[in-house]
């Protein structure tokens, strides 16, 4: 069961858990295995679970964030829309 999603910066990536840039260490869920390479540094996002006795976060998926300075046209495209031209009869 997901309980969360976070964002952190990858400090280190093991084949049973990531460490973050504020050196929490997080373990991988059973049989999760991180198939991309993801350089220390980048942003992630994680999908988190539990443990089963509700203790820390376990990881059940990693994936590489993207930020504004990696997509450079995403704040030009979220700006809202021009206003229609005035109405003229």
């Amino acid at each position: 069961m997901v309980w969360g999603i976070t964002v952190g910066v990858l400090k280190e990536l093991h084949a049973d858990h990531i460490v973050l840039s504020d050196s929490s260490c997080i373990p991988f869920a059973e049989g999760l295995v991180v198939l991309d390479q993801i350089a220390p540094g980048s942003r992630i996002t994680i999908v988190y679970s539990r443990n089963d006795d509700g203790g820390g976060m376990v990881v059940e998926s990693i994936k590489h964030s993207i930020s504004i300075e990696e997509f450079p046209y995403l704040p030009t495209l979220l700006a809202p829309p021009a206003p229609p031209p005035p109405c003229s009869f």
